[in-house]
């Protein structure tokens, strides 16, 4: 029987618990595109060139960009240090600022839908018992009608924004689950006081009060 040697683990535990409370030395801000063809000229040349106009006249004092880089999505990802300093991408003129550049830089349209959010994860909602129209045979189809449904009857899903709300998916979905009539919804939310609005409320749909728990943080990417 192998030794049991307390103090190490004691040790040990005060260490992972110790790395828990290590302060980030970046934070992120990504960058959703909403235009296919923007999304498409997505590379790493034209990150470092987004990468040098955001250090040359976005920073202010005090801020380093470190990095620019697509993810496997297209979106965009900011890497900002110091972390506390990424608000600025957050004050509506340097969004104007940002969508108007990026706009000439993926030669999108004028019209184009960009998002721009701290890459923090996201809080989310697990929505029980869904039902499942068959009529709707796809998800998309389906997820279209039952977001239209939150959107109707719950003033707390109104409030969450909707490149979020876009977000939500069922768990899972497939021939079984439209046979079966029911599943689960995954809903993200934009911040943990809509979240625990949901849990205790519960939300609406289809003339019904439906069961809602929370789930773990969504990761954006």
């Amino acid at each position: 029987m192998a030794h049991y040697d307390s103090r190490k683990w004691a040790i040990l535990h005060a260490r992972r618990l110790k790395a828990r409370d290590i302060s980030p030395d970046f934070s992120n801000v990504v960058v959703e595109f909403g235009n296919g063809d923007m999304k498409a000229k997505a590379s790493p040349e034209l990150a470092k060139k987004i990468w040098e106009h955001l250090s040359e006249n976005f920073t202010t004092r005090g801020m380093t960009i470190a990095g620019v880089e697509f993810t496997k999505a297209k979106s965009l990802v900011v890497t900002i240090t110091p972390p506390g300093l990424s608000n600025r991408f957050m004050e509506a003129d340097t969004q104007k600022k940002l969508c108007d550049y990026l706009i000439r830089a993926f030669e999108g349209p004028r019209e184009a839908l960009i998002w721009i959010y701290l890459g923090n994860p996201w809080p989310r909602i697990i929505v029980h018992e869904v039902p499942i129209d068959p009529t709707f045979p796809s998800e998309v189809e389906s997820l279209s009608n039952i977001r239209r449904e939150l959107l109707t009857y719950n003033p707390a899903v109104q409030e969450n924004p909707g490149y979020i709300t876009a977000k939500a998916r069922l768990q899972p979905f497939s021939n079984g689950v439209i046979a079966n009539g029911h599943t689960s919804l995954c809903l993200p939310v934009q911040n943990l006081e809509i979240a625990q609005r949901l849990v205790s409320q519960g939300v609406f749909m289809y003339g019904q009060r439906f069961k809602v728990s929370l789930g773990n943080k969504f990761n954006r990417r």
